[in-house]
């Protein structure tokens, strides 16, 4: 039997021990029939004492030894559990929060067992609806943004991370109109504050109800710039204050003060300690991204944090 087929019939019965309603007491779930038999649905799995049987052209016919049968299940099984030690990291934000992830591929090389996956959408804050004003330019947020929600529970289901990283804050800290409100407004104002932390506690829930653990970033201090192929306005821009960066860090830790499973890490003053500051050029060349040498730092730096929280007693 080639390895190709032999595979296919290890998840054939496997399949068939799970919705079999046969004896479970019986091997694999398989109802006992005679070798030679009449079958009718060509395809079907049964076993005699000694083997197993699949319906051919009317009858049963021996297919392998029950004992390579459930050889092959375990070699299967074994090729599909996923090794308790791996840690699926999901990054969660906007773009800053993207550069984060060619850092953390990096340390891969060092520790394979760590995997980024990336649910951050560019341009989007952790509030999502409403109008923006970032980098000057006033524009309604993307429906990428409304909707990233479903982008996050799509990369849950399908790569099953462990640890889930909020990072970024740029799009958060613009001059901001909320959905129904006429006014634009900006962080410091109670009616936003409020926005803000009811944002952040719904996004924290949404990622604990799947099982992950929560981390959360500080924000950095933000200097965009200009770049007129990005569509960017001309500066200044308002989000370079840094007392509006400060602020959001002020509600972040008072969301974060309502889920105490949530662990809080100080990127912020982290990259303040490097050497020429949070804005030196071997950190972030356009005072808002990550490159690949400050990308790898910062990755470096959150790999324990990381560990931390995914430990059953982080």
């Amino acid at each position: 039997m080639s390895r190709v087929r032999a595979a296919h019939t290890a998840l054939a019965i496997a399949a068939a021990l799970l919705v079999s309603a046969c004896d479970p007491q019986s091997p694999f779930g398989l109802p006992l029939k005679a070798s030679n038999g009449r079958c009718g649905q060509t395809g079907v799995f049964a076993r005699d004492r000694q083997q197993v049987l699949q319906c051919k052209a009317g009858r049963y016919r021996k297919l392998m030894s029950l004992q390579r049968a459930s050889q092959l299940i375990a070699e299967y099984q074994r090729g599909q559990s996923v090794p308790s030690q791996s840690l699926g990291v999901l990054l969660v934000g906007d773009s800053f929060a993207t550069s984060l992830f060619p850092g953390i591929q990096a340390v891969r090389e060092v520790d394979p067992s760590v995997t980024p996956h990336n649910a951050a959408v560019i341009g989007c804050g952790i509030g999502r609806g409403g109008w923006s004003r970032g980098t000057g330019v006033e524009q309604p947020l993307a429906t990428a943004c409304t909707k990233r929600d479903e982008g996050i529970q799509f990369m849950i289901r399908e790569r099953s991370p462990r640890v889930a990283v909020v990072a970024g804050g740029l799009w958060d800290v613009t001059d901001r109109r909320l959905d129904g409100d006429e006014a634009w407004r900006a962080i410091g104002d109670p009616i936003y504050d409020n926005y803000l932390i009811s944002e952040a506690l719904h996004l924290i829930d949404l990622l604990s109800s799947a099982g992950l653990s929560v981390v959360w970033t500080t924000s950095p201090h933000w200097e965009p710039s200009y770049v007129p192929a990005l569509l960017m306005g001309p500066p200044p821009y308002a989000e370079a204050d840094p007392a509006r960066a400060d602020r959001y860090n002020e509600i972040i830790r008072a969301a974060v003060a309502q889920r105490p499973a949530v662990l809080l890490v100080d990127l912020a003053a982290f990259m303040q300690t490097l050497p020429g500051g949070e804005f030196a050029p071997t950190l972030r060349t356009d005072g808002v991204h990550l490159n690949p040498e400050g990308s790898r730092r910062v990755a470096e730096w959150l790999l324990p944090h990381l560990k931390n929280a995914a430990s059953p007693a982080g």
